[in-house]
């Protein structure tokens, strides 16, 4: 007997096979769409690992055979399969940590929460779609392990497939409302075609059809899906690029940008202050060796206002200068500014200014956008220039050193500005430090990115003095603190290259992706300095004395630039691959609200069909149902097809109605209503019903099931799926459909 039943779950096991390959090509189908806010491939593969781990633990536990159960219950093979994803995810990222290097122990969970304190960090404030921060990659492995395994319990365990859309579903919007984008096309394709071979495969289970056909089925898709997995994977325009591209990042860790970055225009402009840094955002935090950006929640209300530039004395003299600029390829949530705005025009109410910074974000870019800027080109004297460091609000957050800073960083700044006086100065000399002796530009240098090894990045980058912009920027602000001096970090494009076309137009490349530091000074507020070999101003202020200012007019250094990408001078570095052309600038409000009505619509179609399903599938059960559950079901479907009792009606009425809308030549079905009588009437009147056995009862409620479905006619069998009356009880007469019609038959 025991091993009959071993036998018989083998049996089950093996029929269901198909469908949990089905979930599973679904799933990975589904979470490629992901791509449209994750950059790469590995996120989507670990993940695909997991899932697999965990349906393969799913349905091995799912065959053990339990003396007096038959099997485990449903939800153990679940649990079974959710522990095999934590696993599977610990094995893959904390592996060095864990215990047996499997296992989650409290060094693993302090991991996970200091990286997903760094991931919120840098996900509040990038745009998409963007490298998956380190923190984040363990929640992305076990959240697609975990959607395979609620694609699976709903498609085999509870025998809900339609019901297994749901969480697909769930995925696949995700992206387009972060991102305003539309939906990717060939994903949302490959996880219908996927879902569409799940409802076969479970149709071709129930009716006990043969598994070669399906299996076959399932690799060719398989197949096909691992053709388009470069495709599937991450959002891609026409031509595709890793790292940042068109996507402008507020954060350190710009080396994949810049290496990805080609020479495609993400903007231009006119200035009638000549070439113009524009920056995005300011990063001002240093707390725990971890750069962080300017906080973004505490905005003022759009459009915006800037104000008075903070810090700047009413006796520096200054010249307005406007800047109208063009948004070509750039996306995100970013606007790129002149340094010091005081006002802009052109911008709607969906942008908003934070309070400090200034950096003005919140509504999405779109090509061919245009807005004016007018900032101010500061004309300070020599008493002026040669200025003290000043005191910003919240003074402290920008003065902030961890505390295991090494020597080397507050050694090295005192030496570089040893006979310099005041902060301008002293900031000056930095600058020249940098500029002027041996560092060399180099991007293949480490990048001090969301990790707690930055400062570490920084005392080698000192030491063998190569690096890029970020490491520069970033030497330079921190040595600034060390010395007393406010500093910050912005991060935007270089001025750009005039256009040949139109001489007073630059156009901004994508490799023109830039940082550099701003020191608070007495009386002139934010001021901005270059230190990356190699780069021209940031302001365009004359120098009073070379020693004092603060601002510089330096010459390239050829050794400091790499060779360009392609025959056009670049005012930065740039890489050889091309850079990919925008996305598409997505659905506006309007398709959204129309999208969620169209859902809920959607939802209330299906949700009869759905639930009828599903009650249908658990009454003809074979492991759960029985003789009552059959019946109930014969019945409801007889309803569903427009049949009800005129009355109170006993089971052998019950029986002629049903026999009276089956076909006369429909002996099996005949048969099974007879037998499905017998044993009602048993149970129900018989002084000792005995026991019957739930597989057979199961089954004859199938026939008669598929049986009534046969007999209708076409426009009854799409009412009852469509609009079923055992739902929710709704009404219809007994003159609709007389209980004794006869039902149509083959000639």
């Amino acid at each position: 007997m025991a091993e009959r039943g071993a036998e018989r779950l083998r049996a089950r096991s093996r029929r269901t096979l198909p469908v949990t390959l089905a979930s599973f090509v679904a799933t990975g189908a589904a979470a490629s769409g992901l791509g449209m806010l994750f950059l790469g491939q590995d996120w989507w593969l670990a993940g695909m690992v997991a899932a697999a781990i965990g349906l393969t633990a799913t349905s091995l536990l799912r065959r053990v055979p339990v003396p007096g159960l038959g099997a485990l219950p449903w939800f153990l093979p679940f649990l079974g399969g959710l522990v095999a994803v934590v696993v599977a995810t610990t094995a893959m990222h904390f592996g060095h940590l864990a215990t047996a290097g499997l296992l989650p122990n409290t060094p693993t969970l302090t991991a996970l929460r200091g990286g997903l304190a760094e991931a919120g960090a840098e996900l509040a404030v990038r745009s998409a779609p963007l490298e998956v921060p380190a923190g984040f990659d363990p929640v992305l492995t076990a959240g697609i392990g975990l959607l395979a395994l609620l694609v699976e319990l709903l498609a085999v365990t509870l025998r809900q497939p339609a019901l297994a859309g749901l969480p697909l579903l769930g995925v696949l919007i995700v992206p387009p409302s972060v991102t305003r984008w539309e939906v990717d096309g060939p994903v949302l394709v490959a996880t219908g075609a996927a879902f569409l071979l799940l409802l076969w495969l479970d149709r071709v289970r129930r009716a006990g059809g043969g598994m070669v056909l399906p299996g076959v089925a399932v690799v060719a898709v398989a197949a096909i899906a691992g053709l388009l997995a470069p495709t599937l994977g991450p959002h891609r325009s026409e031509i595709a690029l890793p790292g940042l591209s068109n996507q402008a990042s507020p954060l350190l860790n710009l080396s994949a940008d810049l290496r990805a970055a080609g020479d495609q225009t993400v903007l231009s402009y006119t200035s009638t202050g000549g070439p113009q840094y524009l920056a995005i955002s300011h990063i001002d935090e240093f707390e725990g060796g971890v750069w962080g950006p300017a906080d973004r929640g505490d905005r003022r209300d759009g459009p915006p206002e800037f104000g008075p530039v903070a810090g700047l004395d009413d006796a520096v003299a200054r010249d307005e200068v406007r800047t109208d600029i063009t948004i070509e390829s750039l996306r995100g949530d970013l606007l790129p500014l002149p340094v010091r705005p005081i006002d802009a025009e052109g911008l709607d109410d969906g942008w908003r200014l934070s309070t400090d910074g200034p950096n003005v974000s919140g509504a999405q870019l779109r090509g061919g956008e245009t807005y004016s800027v007018t900032s101010l080109a500061l004309q300070p004297d020599a008493s002026q220039i040669d200025a003290d460091a000043g005191e910003p609000d919240d003074v402290e957050r920008y003065l902030q050193v961890p505390d295991d800073t090494p020597d080397i960083v507050s050694e090295t700044a005192r030496r570089a500005v040893e006979g310099a006086t005041t902060a301008a100065s002293q900031g000056a000399a930095l600058q020249a430090f940098f500029r002027e002796t041996d560092f060399v530009y180099d991007e293949s240098s480490p990048a001090p990115g969301v990790r707690d090894d930055q400062i570490e990045v920084l005392e080698d980058f000192l030491e063998v003095r190569r690096g890029f912009c970020v490491h520069f920027a970033s030497a330079m602000a921190v040595m600034a603190r060390e010395l007393g001096i406010p500093s910050r970090i912005a991060v935007g494009y270089l001025p750009g290259l005039p256009d040949l076309e139109a001489g007073d137009r630059f156009v901004v490349p994508a490799n023109a992706l830039h940082a550099w530091p701003e020191l608070y000074l007495e009386g002139l507020g934010w001021t901005p300095f270059e230190p990356t070999p190699g780069r021209a101003d940031v302001t365009t202020e004359p120098s009073a004395t070379p020693s004092a200012s603060p601002s510089f007019t330096p010459e390239p250094s050829d050794e400091a630039l790499p060779p360009p990408a392609s025959g056009a001078p670049s005012p930065s570095p740039s890489s050889t691959a091309g850079a990919a052309p925008a996305p598409s600038d997505g659905v506006n409000l309007a398709t959204g609200v129309i999208s969620a009505i169209l859902l809920i619509g959607l939802g209330i179609v299906l949700g009869p069909m759905l639930v009828r399903i599903g009650l249908r599938s658990n009454r003809l059960d074979s492991r759960r149902s029985g003789t009552e559950s059959a019946w109930r079901e014969a019945l409801a479907t007889a309803r569903d097809l427009g049949s009800v009792p005129a009355g109170e009606e006993s089971p052998q009425g019950s029986a002629e109605r049903l026999l009276g809308l089956l076909r006369p030549d429909d002996v099996e079905a005949r048969a099974a209503v007879a037998e499905l009588l017998r044993r009602v009437e048993r149970m129900r009147f018989a002084e000792h019903p005995g026991t019957e056995t739930g597989d057979v009862s199961g089954d004859l409620g199938a026939l008669v099931v598929r049986g009534l479905r046969r007999a209708a006619t076409p426009r009854d069998r799409m009412r009852a799926t469509w609009a079923p009356a055992s739902f929710a009880g709704l009404p219809r007469t007994a003159a609709s459909r007389p209980a004794g019609r006869r039902p149509r038959t083959r000639s």
